[in-house]
């Protein structure tokens, strides 16, 4: 993968972790475990296992202007991940997202990602030089979904694949419905990500669900027999045959 050029857009945020005997009841006090912060976020933990795995990975989104927002860009840049296309959003609070942690390893996340520090469709435009000289996109669900929309299309009209990480699900699952499918090459949904996007698919049995998906979604065929694991966090995916994009400039 070390050749491999990716540019993955999405939430750079914080999580903070805390680790309790049940989750609150409104009303009630509890002593927690341990509280923590930690950079985080789909997109964030995206790239840094592509730059880990040898690719050279541009980040596109955007962080408030505290002190949160350096920790999260410190921790790109440990990973020799590029964050030029990161905004600073000055007054602005990075998004903090709240995981609450059992003993037994249960868990239930609270989040809320602001308008004022939401990755816009603008500033995917604004990355448009970086995703030129990317062989893929690789997308979450956590941007608007204008903006999930204007970045598969500056994409395509780059010449790069499409990778989408359907995750979390879309607070109005028939706006999937919204969403060029057809320009995604790569679409790696959980079970319980890929019933959403079916919306109404829960009596689909688990085997057919990737069959499904590309039925729904108008997708061109696939290149390999589809499958999902059973189990409902289990990624599928399902890779479009497509024509090889043209090479980056400078590049045979």
């Amino acid at each position: 993968m070390e050749e491999l050029r990716f540019v993955v857009v999405g939430a750079y945020v914080a999580d903070c972790f805390v680790n309790a005997p049940h989750l609150p009841v409104w009303g009630h006090e509890y002593k927690a475990r341990s509280i923590r912060t930690s950079p985080a976020g789909k997109a964030l933990n995206q790239a840094v296992a592509l730059a880990r795995l040898g690719a050279h990975v541009m980040a596109v989104g955007a962080v408030g202007g505290d002190g949160l927002s350096r920790d999260v860009l410190a921790a790109l840049t440990r990973e020799r991940i590029d964050v030029s296309w990161v905004e600073s959003r000055e007054g602005v609070a990075t998004t903090v997202c709240l995981c609450f942690v059992s003993a037994e390893g249960d868990s239930a996340i609270v989040w809320h990602i602001d308008d004022d520090v939401a990755v816009m469709p603008e500033t995917v435009r604004a990355a448009a030089s970086a995703i030129e000289h990317a062989d893929a996109v690789l997308l979450t669900f956590e941007l608007p979904v204008p903006t999930i929309r204007e970045t598969i299309n500056v994409a395509r009209h780059c010449g790069a694949r499409v990778f989408v990480q359907p995750a979390p699900v879309l607070a109005d699952p028939a706006a999937a419905k919204s969403i060029a499918w057809d320009l995604v090459d790569v679409l790696v949904p959980n079970e319980i990500e890929a019933r959403t996007l079916l919306h109404g698919g829960d009596d689909v049995p688990v085997d057919d669900l990737a069959a499904a998906l590309v039925r729904l979604q108008d997708a061109p065929r696939v290149m390999d027999e589809p499958s999902v694991e059973r189990h409902p966090r289990a990624a599928i995916g399902f890779l479009a045959q497509r024509p090889r994009r043209r090479p980056r400039p400078g590049h045979a």
